[in-house]
C-alpha cells in the first residue's frame, strides 16, 4: 500500500505536477485500512442517523479520508495541533511550513 503525493514545485519547469509515491509500512497500513474500511462506513452510517436532513456530512465521510466533525480535516487543523504541541514541549510555536523547513535543515 502507498500513499501519491503531489509534488508541486517543478510544474512550471515541467508543466505538470509531479507524483511521488510514500510506501506504508505494515503499522500505517492496518491503521489506514482501518479507518477507510472499518471507521468511514460506521461513520457514514451514524452521521445518516444524526444528521438525516444533511447529506453533505455523509458524503464527506465517505469521500474524504481525514474528517473533523462536519468538514475535512486540513493542514491548519494540524499546524494548530502542532503549535500547541511544539510550545508545551520546546517553549516554541512551530507550524507545519516551520517544521518542514527544520526538518530540511537538520
Amino acid at each position: 500500500m502507498a500513499i501519491v503525493v503531489q509534488y508541486s514545485k517543478t510544474s512550471t519547469r515541467n508543466g505538470h505536477d509531479t507524483l511521488i509515491p510514500h510506501v506504508l509500512d505494515a503499522f500505517y497500513q492496518d491503521i489506514i485500512k482501518t479507518v477507510t474500511f472499518v471507521t468511514h462506513p460506521f461513520a457514514e452510517q451514524i452521521s445518516q442517523i444524526l444528521y438525516p436532513d444533511c447529506n453533505d456530512i455523509t458524503v464527506l465521510w465517505h469521500n474524504q479520508l481525514f474528517v473533523k466533525n462536519d468538514r475535512p480535516f486540513v493542514t491548519e487543523d494540524i499546524s494548530s495541533i502542532l503549535q500547541c504541541t511544539s510550545l508545551e514541549a520546546m517553549q516554541v510555536q512551530l507550524g507545519i511550513r516551520d517544521y518542514h523547513q527544520l526538518s530540511i535543515c537538520v
